[in-house]
């Protein structure tokens, strides 16, 4: 009798096993929102990453890495540079892939660009979206409700997932609001343009010091010293993967400390804390 109970639990255990659904395969393309795919999915979803570090404007993802991705369902988009040339190529051996395009979800920005004109400026949106911790809830509604449709199961644990993940970000605007309020109408210096959702809703004026992967001529540079004299500039935020070396020879000048703080790594609430904290509290000049 012993044995048979243990037989028939085992069946029992093994049928549960094998009904178990498998895991809606997402795909992104950096590691930031791979973080919001698993906050939301949870065990229900396995998140792929394309492009894993170092500066997006440069990636090529190898053969290796597009066959990777040949059985994902969906592609969450950002709408970054290397998106645009590579996910035709990823539709094309995957027919079947959906792609939730983020810059849906919000009010889209111009990238912003010291060096530009305002009419070459507007064609470049900002893909950053989610930096802004307030500005990232509907991009977990918009994430919750395509993996809801595509697995109608897992609709109470996408919910779940999606509250919990809004819960934190609430709380880290909450944290954060108190800290950037004195700062309202100053300057947050970037090298690369990848702050200016937060920048504009806590009504800081981002200044980026390399576009699109274009670094700054000598006269430009020139012009970013003498603003400087005349504008508060504590703190130099630097993206890894963007002119590290341009960025540090550049807050020596300025006689300033570099801050890393990066919008696309995993570790978003972390970054988004850096940053503030940083300004918040900047570096004693000796």
């Amino acid at each position: 009798m012993a044995r048979f109970a243990l037989l028939i639990l085992w069946l029992c255990w093994s049928g549960s096993i094998a009904a178990a659904p498998a895991p809606v395969k997402v795909a992104v393309g950096v590691p930031v929102l791979k973080t919001f795919v698993e906050r939301i999915g949870g065990a229900r979803v396995e998140a792929l990453v394309l492009q894993g570090g170092g500066d997006p404007h440069a990636f090529e993802p190898s053969a290796r890495q597009i066959a990777g991705l040949t059985d994902a369902r969906l592609y969450v988009l950002a709408g970054l540079p290397f998106e645009a040339a590579w996910l035709p190529r990823l539709q094309a051996v995957n027919p079947d892939l959906r792609v939730l395009d983020l810059r849906e979800a919000v009010t889209t920005r111009a990238l912003d660009d010291p060096w530009a004109n305002g009419a070459s400026q507007a064609r470049f949106p900002d893909p950053h979206v989610w930096t802004d911790p307030q500005g990232a809830l509907p991009l977990v509604a918009a994430i919750a409700a395509q993996l809801t449709i595509m697995d109608p199961a897992g609709e109470a644990a996408y919910r779940e997932g999606s509250r919990r993940l809004s819960q934190d970000l609430r709380a880290l605007e909450a944290e954060i609001t108190p800290l950037l309020a004195p700062l309202r109408g100053g300057i947050l210096l970037v090298f690369h343009p990848g702050w200016g959702y937060l920048a504009d809703h806590h009504g800081l004026r981002q200044i980026p010091i390399e576009v699109a992967g274009r670094e700054p001529s000598a006269s430009q540079l020139n012009r970013l010293i003498a603003l400087s004299h005349q504008e508060r500039m504590d703190t130099l935020f630097l993206q890894p993967g963007h002119g590290d070396r341009l960025a540090r020879q550049l807050a020596r000048e300025l006689d300033i400390p570099v801050v890393v703080a990066d919008p696309l790594a995993a570790d978003y609430f972390g970054n988004v804390r850096a940053l503030v904290r940083a300004l918040a509290q900047p570096a004693v000049r000796p």
